[in-house]
């Protein structure tokens, strides 16, 4: 199990040579109050920049009789971040191929929709459409990256690897030391960004599989 926030923004203000946080409380004077937004500044931050591969996940598309479309944020997911959609019920295995909304529109949205097995997915702003009206259940589900969830308690475990935290405790040191006056904004944001940079996930591959280059003989 990871860190909790308190341990990562403590450790952050301790790198500034000041105590560790105990609370996340507004009545400690500054800078001890704002450590909780410290940290969810950078969580923000870390949201804007990208996909990151500790936060792929998969979200099923509940059946229902005659529904087709899904409204995306509802299901919590982010249209620009979905991966691929699949068929996972038993011998109906299989990833659904994505057409751009023109062109799934000109195959599939001409006439009266077809009730069988998807095969095909487009989305339009936060919806996302079937080929067809799924025939019967295929368990259907969708593999996307999520957000960063904000801190709201001490207690709150990140969804930041144990072997990654020294970047998000460095992003808090660097936010922490702009908010005391110790450097401008613009140097803050220029090393976040680059310590951030390596945990960005390459989402035109698995992002959870290591590659390497074959060896030249």
């Amino acid at each position: 199990m990871g860190s909790t926030a308190q341990e990562i923004i403590s450790e952050a203000f301790r790198h500034h040579n000041l105590n560790e946080v105990n609370a996340f409380s507004v009545s400690q004077e500054f800078p001890y109050k704002i450590a909780k937004d410290i940290l969810n500044d950078v969580l923000r931050m870390m949201n804007r920049m990208g996909s990151y591969w500790f936060t792929e996940t998969r979200t099923a598309l509940s059946y229902t009789p005659n529904q087709y479309a899904y409204q995306l944020p509802s299901l919590s997911i982010d249209p620009k971040r979905i991966i691929r959609v699949r068929r996972e019920a038993a011998e109906r295995w299989g990833d659904l191929k994505q057409v751009n909304w023109q062109q799934f529109q000109a195959c599939y949205r001409n006439a009266s929709i077809a009730t069988g097995e998807p095969i095909i997915w487009s989305k339009f702003g936060n919806t996302l459409e079937l080929n067809c009206i799924p025939a019967e259940d295929y368990h259907l589900v969708a593999y996307h990256f999520a957000d960063l969830p904000a801190v709201v308690a001490p207690a709150d475990t990140l969804l930041v690897p144990e072997r990654d935290e020294d970047v998000l405790i460095d992003c808090c040191y660097q936010l922490l030391g702009y908010k005391m006056g110790r450097w401008s904004y613009q140097s803050a944001i220029q090393a976040m960004q680059v310590r951030i940079q390596p945990l960005l996930a390459n989402t035109k591959q698995d992002a959870g599989i290591a590659y390497q280059m074959p060896a030249a003989f």
